[in-house]
């Protein structure tokens, strides 16, 4: 059942204030770990790997629970669950309790958490919006992350150093809470009884709880679809490059500039907040490139569903070639002079 414009209106909302909070924890944390704890590079990098880690495991574990999840329920726990990691980190750095161990837990727990708020918020996307403005909706979904990105690292630096870890933590966790509070009165998408068919022609699946070995079978049959599939493969593997060189460059970054060149955290917020500059371009240009993103959605449904779209499933290409376009004789235009037939017996 396509969302009405106040349930799409609510997650543009939370999905901000969540990404926000999501950047926000990005920096408390490694300054936390270079300046209150004094980490070296070796705890550095297994602050990074648990965060990244955590991502890569839960986008693969919990794709086949999210699908057969309220996305909506999923969305809101994924939020609540953050700002209880948060608020318990606030309260162990104000007794003076926090160490590297309980940081790397941390880490990995947001992780996990966010990955899962962003796969049942693009799964809600998805069953909710009609195929025709899904373009536009992810194009603001787009723009909206972009800007919060770039004010939480504006506001994120000024916050630590202004406020101190505890409260930064704390208003941290307060974020993930006006989040959840958006999503509360959000409508969850409607998967339909079973035997139902949805927007693709599919039958809809039950809403029931799935078994251990579904779950295999799911994730084996997501890996099979990657491995196969050029465009996936190559998409899977920029993600792995790019997570492996953002780990490898923030596993000494944090440390050489906050601790050896001594910029303090609200200078190095507005240097973060000019790269994220970039994004918000990026997903100003995305929103007038709609047109193609229509264009590609289509070619991508006939080349996965090509019987269903007009095509041969046997056949490689165009599922359907134009008719060619008839030129215009000389004769065909206006004052132009009859030619004569020619003579078949000269020739």
């Amino acid at each position: 059942m396509p969302s009405s414009t106040n349930d799409f209106r609510r997650v543009l909302a939370a999905e901000g204030i969540s990404n926000f909070g999501s950047m926000l924890s990005r920096l408390a944390l490694p300054w936390l770990a270079t300046l209150a704890l004094l980490a070296t590079p070796l705890q550095m990098a297994l602050l990074v790997v648990a965060d990244v880690a955590a991502g890569a495991v839960g986008a693969l574990l919990l794709g086949a629970l999210v699908d057969r999840s309220s996305k909506r329920a999923t969305m809101i726990v994924a939020d609540l669950g953050r700002a209880g990691v948060l608020a318990l980190l606030a309260t162990l750095a104000f007794a003076g309790l926090l160490s590297m161990t309980l940081l790397v837990v941390a880490a990995a727990l947001t992780g996990l958490l966010t990955m899962a708020f962003q796969l049942a918020r693009s799964a809600w996307v998805a069953q909710s919006v009609d195929a025709d403005r899904l373009p536009a909706r992810n194009a603001q979904l787009s723009a909206v992350g972009s800007v919060s990105e770039t004010g939480a690292f504006a506001a994120g630096g000024w916050l630590y150093q202004l406020l101190g870890a505890v409260l930064a933590l704390a208003v941290d966790a307060a974020s993930y809470l006006l989040s959840a509070a958006c999503l509360w009165r959000l409508r969850d998408a409607d998967r339909g009884p079973s035997g139902a068919v949805d927007a693709n022609g599919s039958e809809a699946r039950p809403f029931a709880p799935p078994s251990r070995s579904r779950i295999v079978d799911e994730l084996r049959s997501g890996l099979a679809v990657i491995v196969a599939t050029p465009a996936l493969r190559a998409l899977a593997m920029l993600e792995v490059l790019l997570a492996l060189g953002g780990s490898v460059a923030a596993t000494s970054y944090m440390i050489y500039v906050a601790r050896d060149l001594g910029f303090g955290t609200g200078a190095l917020g507005m240097i973060f907040a000019t790269g994220s500059l970039g994004a918000v371009a990026g997903a100003a240009l995305r929103q007038r490139r709609c047109d193609d993103c229509r264009l590609g959605s289509a070619r991508t449904r006939r080349a996965l569903h090509p019987a269903r779209h007009g095509g041969d499933p046997g056949r490689r290409g165009p599922a359907r070639r134009a008719p060619a376009r008839r030129r215009r004789r000389c004769d065909d235009l206006p004052g132009a002079r009859p030619h004569p037939a020619p003579d078949r017996r000269r020739a």
